[in-house]
């Protein structure tokens, strides 16, 4: 395990720290990217168009599941802490989400910064909601039977990489020349 036991009051208090995280992140105008394929991914994301992150739930989380990969960066990096808490809150690690989001930041500490895919979905991401990330993580391992400790410690690993990046005040290399601004 990464961390210690996690006890309903942490729980809670992890629930508090990711929304307290994401707090300033607005809705995204649009959840995918204009003109896409008439595919799942796509459709599925669009379901969640004009929908509040902190009201998602596993249900819909699991029935919706290819939204993750029909997401523009912006819809991804907005919905990402209403996934976190669905799956804190419903005590459901094992949702179809949950695999491809420490897939590809696992993916990431292999890879750095090159993956154009995996960065320009996570670069956007501030420190702080990076930490956070980081806790849920740490509440994953904890939830998460132990021959499944490798992805996580690689993911919590893509994350530092992601700090680092911030710190340095990189940016998306989607974006062009304009960088977010930090909280930290």
């Amino acid at each position: 395990m990464l961390g210690p036991d996690m006890n309903e009051s942490s729980t809670t208090n992890l629930v508090q720290r990711i929304e307290s995280a994401f707090s300033e992140r607005k809705a995204p105008t649009a959840v995918t990217c204009a003109g896409h394929p008439d595919t799942d991914e796509y459709s599925d994301a669009e379901h969640f168009s004009g929908r509040r992150w902190k009201d998602l739930n596993c249900r819909e989380l699991e029935r919706y599941h290819a939204a993750l990969f029909g997401f523009n960066d912006e819809a991804f990096c907005y919905f990402l802490p209403g996934v976190m808490c669905a799956v804190i809150r419903e005590e459901s690690p094992h949702i179809i989400m949950v695999d491809p989001m420490i897939a590809e930041l696992d993916r990431l500490s292999q890879t750095g910064i090159s993956d154009e895919f995996v960065i320009g979905r996570w670069i956007d991401l501030s420190i702080d909601e990076c930490r956070a990330t980081q806790e849920w993580i740490l509440w994953l391992s904890e939830k998460l039977p132990s021959d499944n400790q490798d992805p996580l410690l690689r993911a919590y690993a893509g994350l530092e990489i992601l700090i680092a990046a911030r710190s340095l005040k990189i940016s998306s290399p989607r974006r062009s020349g304009s960088e977010s601004e930090e909280s930290t």
